[in-house]
């Protein structure tokens, strides 16, 4: 038998029993499917091992892929038929099929917590020493973190409890639901209170979520109701430039129409002035300063029409302009109240962590374990917690406690400095002159 050759399989005849991992990711292999369609095939070859005779159909087993060949199987149910290029290598032993399929997926970064929890149950159980186990399961260290160290004993037992786990929270651990560290914290209550411990942490985190999500959801109204009364004052102020112009238009029209309505009476007058010897002009004579009297009329009414019409336009225009600027029975708009959570997302503390997706927290675990009536320790408060605690503080029926509230409540906010803060605390704990302040 060749010790390494490459071959194309059907990945129906391949075993993939034996993966050191604690389990696919449906997901993930969902994704592989589809890299697979794509390119046509598997890109990187599978490493596999030759049975000694068939079993249940199966020629070989899978000792390194598990991903791409389940990817492939699941490419194939659309009828792509791909084949799988594999590496026939036979691994000595056990032990040393489980050491390539750890080294392969740690160098591939892509080992969950549960992965490297049952990788490091499977070697201990064949036998490798604990030395020997951390330095298959190491990580970057050093003081900036670009070499690999040894995994230390404490998080080899760390990841070695979590095979203590049921089921259900192996698996959350497994797709992220559940953090390393709240995992451990989880780990050093008693066996009885890590389900119902669990599931208030799960409730309580929900709950923040949808706080967070009625929070958001204010801020958004607050920021629409702003963004519309800007549009609508915008509105208005174009409508009062409109009007003001309208103003200053038909003002010019009706002074230049003054002036011409002057200059028509002057016509007028000068028009009907009969000479002495009117009546001794010819007929002729007569009628033309007569035509000249009756041009003139038509002139000076025609002018003091345009006077009519340019006043009108100026009084309307100016009823317009008071109607935008002196509304008649106008309600002063309500300003929005602005909800304690609406400074930017970015400036609000504890969010980070609340993030959809993200797994249950340490912090969700020891609280929630307090509320179950057991605790891994004490548990911090957090910014929101905080800032609560200094607002009652600030309510209190004791003057001193109230005013320490406010100037607490001040230095968490950044309207005071901690100097400052401790300044005017100082002020009213007595140990400083209120002079000297």
């Amino acid at each position: 038998m060749n010790a390494e050759k490459i071959v194309l399989l059907d990945p129906k005849k391949v075993q993939a029993a034996g993966n050191t991992r604690y389990a696919l990711l449906g997901f993930r292999v969902d994704r592989m499917a589809e890299s697979i369609i794509e390119r046509g095939g598997i890109q990187q070859p599978v490493e596999v091992a030759e049975l000694e005779k068939p079993i249940d159909g199966f020629t070989h087993q899978l000792t390194a892929g598990f991903y791409r060949h389940a990817g492939l199987l699941k490419a194939n149910e659309s009828g792509a038929g791909l084949k799988m290029p594999a590496i026939v290598r036979q691994p000595a032993d056990a032990t040393d099929r489980t050491r390539r399929q750890v080294s392969e997926n740690r160098d591939r970064e892509n080992m969950s917590p549960m992965d490297e929890a049952v990788a490091a149950k499977q070697l201990l159980d064949y036998g490798v020493d604990r030395a020997e186990v951390r330095k298959i399961l190491a990580r970057p260290g050093g003081r900036k973190g670009v070499t690999l160290a040894p995994l230390s004993n404490s998080m080899l037992n760390i990841l070695l409890g979590f095979n203590d786990f049921p089921k259900a929270i192996r698996d959350k651990i497994h797709d992220g639901r559940l953090g390393t560290a709240a995992a451990y914290e989880l780990s050093r209550l008693p066996k009885d209170k890590w389900e119902p411990v669990l599931t208030k942490a799960e409730a309580n985190r929900q709950a923040a979520l949808d706080r967070d999500e009625r929070e958001d959801e204010k801020l958004a109204k607050v920021e629409e109701t702003e963004a519309q009364k800007t549009a609508r004052e915008a509105e208005k102020q174009g409508k009062v430039d409109a009007a003001t112009a309208a103003i200053t238009e038909a003002q010019t029209e009706l002074d230049a129409a003054k002036v011409d309505q002057a200059a028509k009476v002057t016509a007028r007058n000068e028009a009907g002035q009969t000479p002495p010897n009117f009546f001794d002009l010819s007929k002729d004579e007569q009628a033309a300063i007569q035509e000249r009297l009756t041009a003139s009329k038509t002139d000076l009414r025609g002018a003091d029409k345009r006077v009519g019409s340019a006043l009108k336009a100026v009084e309307k225009a100016q009823k317009a302009l008071d109607a935008l600027t002196q509304p008649k029975a106008a309600k002063a708009e309500p300003e929005a109240k602005t909800p304690a959570a609406t400074a930017p997302k970015s400036d609000r503390k504890g969010k980070a962590g609340r993030a959809k997706g993200a797994g249950v927290g340490p912090q969700d675990v020891k609280k929630a374990a307090v509320d179950e009536g057991v605790s891994t320790g004490p548990v911090p408060l957090t910014m929101q917690d905080t800032k609560r605690a200094f607002e009652t503080m600030s309510r209190s029926r004791f003057p001193k406690v109230r005013a320490i509230g406010m100037i607490l409540g001040k230095m968490l906010t950044g309207e005071v400095s901690s100097g400052t803060a401790e300044t005017e605390l100082s002020v009213i704990t007595g140990e400083r002159a209120k002079g000297k302040a």
